[in-house]
């Protein structure tokens, strides 16, 4: 097997996991979106509502793993999110009202990083 296919092929798989529902990113990005519905972007505040260390809620934002402990606290004090739409984005579970309250949020330019995004054509 030739070497450059070897590293084309890991290059591949990282770019699809980066894409995936449960990829870390993803759950990072779900999370930010919902601490932008439910605190105005606050991470303070939000941090506050869960009962834990502001930095801790950032790490999970940067994409450290989300703790079950964590996940399990979110459902508890906002019971219209699921670990479904935490773990793996279906929304299927979510209430229709925080549906089109996520919705209208990632529409309105938050990014993956957290940020508004510049405006696009099309």
């Amino acid at each position: 097997m030739f070497l450059g296919e070897i590293f084309w092929k890991r290059a591949i798989l990282r770019a699809m996991e980066a894409t995936r529902a449960d990829s870390k990113e993803a759950v990072a990005a779900r999370l930010r979106l919902l601490r932008q519905v439910v605190a105005g972007g606050n991470q303070t505040a939000f941090a506050a509502r869960l009962g834990i260390e502001v930095k801790r809620w950032n790490n999970f934002e940067r994409g450290s793993p989300l703790s079950k402990e964590v996940a399990i606290l979110i459902v508890q004090k906002f019971p219209d999110i699921t670990l479904d739409w935490l773990f793996l984005g279906r929304s299927d579970g979510l209430t229709v009202k925080r549906q089109r309250e996520l919705e209208q949020a990632g529409n309105s330019g938050i990014t993956a990083a957290g940020r508004p995004s510049s405006s696009r054509g099309g």
